[in-house]
């Protein structure tokens, strides 16, 4: 017959499982911080179009839809070298917000061939929830430090030079 744990044991496994609580809170914050770096998106650098600044960029890229709808909202910070390009199976008016974001933005939309076709700088987190659109179709979005575009001289008309096998 099952006479139970005494009452000093009971006291030891409450605080084993407040510990396995608390441990598993602290590996799942861990995860979620590094959330853009474990999903299925891939990062890779690349030079910039000879035209512009000489640092190359490092370029996260998002195609699945839970990492386009993510996007860069809830970081802190984002390095000057380092923009986001969401990856779209067709042409689209794909339109972008700042919904969740704590930092503004640059935001380019650019065709299939790396040209930026519409580009909103400085879009700060207060304009959600406006939805920022392209004036045509495009294959590719990307976001960025806001007046990392202007640092660099891209302007509507620039052809960035984007990762293989995107780039053409």
């Amino acid at each position: 017959m099952y006479q139970g744990v005494d009452e000093p044991h009971k006291r030891q496994y409450v605080l084993y499982g407040i510990a396995g609580i608390v441990a598993l809170g602290l590996v799942g914050g861990w995860l979620w911080h590094a959330r853009p770096f474990m999903s299925d998106s891939t990062l890779s650098v690349f030079p910039t179009t000879p035209t512009t600044a000489s640092s190359p960029i490092s370029f996260e890229i998002v195609s699945s839809e839970k990492d386009r709808a993510q996007g860069l909202s809830g970081r802190k910070n984002i390095k000057p070298d380092y923009a986001m390009l969401f990856v779209f199976e067709t042409d689209g008016s794909y339109g972008i917000w700042m919904k969740g974001m704590l930092v503004p933005l640059d935001i380019l939309w650019l065709s299939d061939n790396g040209t930026i076709v519409t580009l909103e700088q400085n879009v700060e987190p207060s304009s959600y929830p406006h939805v920022f659109y392209p004036d045509m179709p495009v294959r590719y979005v990307m976001e960025m430090r806001a007046g990392q575009a202007a640092a660099r001289g891209w302007t509507v008309g620039t052809t960035v030079q984007l990762p293989l096998p995107y780039g053409k």
